[in-house]
């Protein structure tokens, strides 16, 4: 049997890319709207809203880039999922 669909390869310094800058450069380019944006000590907190789809998709690509997730709270508000997000960052 033959795999067809793959999904993208993970890069093993992607960890590295996932500053607060390029967590809110991404979110624009998935039409997720960057709510409010904190970052302390070794984690960032990102407030963040959009369609569900889009803010799903970003949630997912952000864990297969080495996103690290400690914290997720999702709330549906009509068309909009708003979700709240703390996440390891990198250590320098």
């Amino acid at each position: 049997m033959q795999r067809i669909v793959q999904g993208p390869r993970r890069s093993t310094d992607a960890v590295e890319l996932l500053t607060p800058a390029v967590l809110n450069e991404r979110a624009k380019a998935a039409g997720v709207h960057i709510v409010s944006l904190e970052a302390k000590a070794a984690q960032v907190d990102v407030g963040l809203e959009g369609p569900v789809a889009a803010v799903l998709a970003w949630l997912h690509v952000l864990e297969q880039d080495g996103g690290e997730a400690l914290n997720i709270q999702l709330q549906a508000e009509g068309e909009l999922l708003q979700a709240r997000l703390v996440m390891a960052l990198p250590e320098a």
